[in-house]
């Protein structure tokens, strides 16, 4: 059973951080079968999950695999819909279950990273069609979606000459390179990173992470970093939630979190989990 939610907040964030994204009660719950005769299993990957995030904010989603950390940004970018809940960004309802609502993801000006950057990436694509993928769904002309292309491949440290090659030209940390300016060409406003840089060498993480703390502090894109690595959350992020089965479990901000962490999930998370 999931122990009660632990709040380490000894500094409570800054009141006049305005809202970024603000959801409350997701709850998820998968149906599937083993085999023709069997009972369907149900599996719950979100329970009741509340957060906040706030502008210009890196909050991070920490959980081992299974915690559910993965499918709260699936549900928040619109590739998942909950069960039950609701999900806001300012006055804009993005999600809400009992009202059945739902903006499709290419209107939600939220920008996804996914873990691998090699099979998340069209290998028969040139990289200009894949960055520029969502401004073409959301009625962008070619010149528009060049222009767009060009400018956020400067942004991540690649060239506009660039648009023409292919995935398997670039090396891992510069297809995760790629990978930030896809998400980044739709103009978000959030960025969410699922397990962005677990795939890569220590040494390209860090590149990688550089990447986006100087595109947060340039942009003022709010971030949503889902991992479980504990050295990546003390590095880059500002505020924590520990998920553990679908539920939160403590939230707080980092440095309070990994001082004196509250709930028991959490201490054990911490002492086993390997710092970058």
């Amino acid at each position: 059973m999931t122990q009660p939610e632990a709040t380490t907040d000894t500094a409570p964030r800054a009141a006049t951080m305005a809202l970024a994204l603000e959801s409350r009660g997701l709850s998820k719950t998968f149906v599937s079968r083993t085999g023709l005769w069997s009972a369907p299993k149900s599996t719950r990957a979100l329970a009741d999950v509340s957060f906040e995030l706030r502008k210009s904010e890196i909050l991070a989603i920490v959980g081992e695999s299974g915690s559910g950390k993965s499918t709260l940004g699936r549900v928040i970018v619109g590739l998942e819909r909950p069960d039950a809940g609701w999900v806001r960004t300012g006055a804009t309802t993005l999600l809400d279950v009992s009202r059945r609502e739902f903006t499709p993801p290419a209107r939600r000006r939220i920008g996804m990273i996914f873990q691998d950057p090699t099979s998340s990436l069209n290998g028969r694509m040139t990289i200009g069609d894949i960055v520029g993928e969502g401004l073409y769904l959301r009625g962008d002309n070619r010149r528009q979606v060049r222009e767009r292309v060009a400018k956020v491949l400067d942004l991540v440290g690649l060239r506009a000459r660039d648009m023409e090659r292919y995935p398997h030209q670039f090396s891992g940390g510069q297809r995760q390179r790629i990978g930030v300016a896809r998400a980044l060409a739709i103009e978000p406003s959030i960025l969410i990173a699922d397990e962005a840089v677990s795939s890569l060498d220590v040494s390209v993480q860090m590149q990688v992470l550089n990447l986006i703390l100087d595109i947060r502090d340039e942009l003022g894109l709010a971030v949503i970093f889902i991992t479980h690595n504990i050295g990546v959350v003390e590095y880059l992020c500002d505020y924590v939630v520990v998920m553990s089965r679908g539920a939160v479990v403590e939230r707080g901000p980092v440095a309070d979190v990994l001082a004196e962490p509250q709930n028991a999930y959490t201490q054990r998370l911490l002492a086993a989990v390997p710092r970058l």
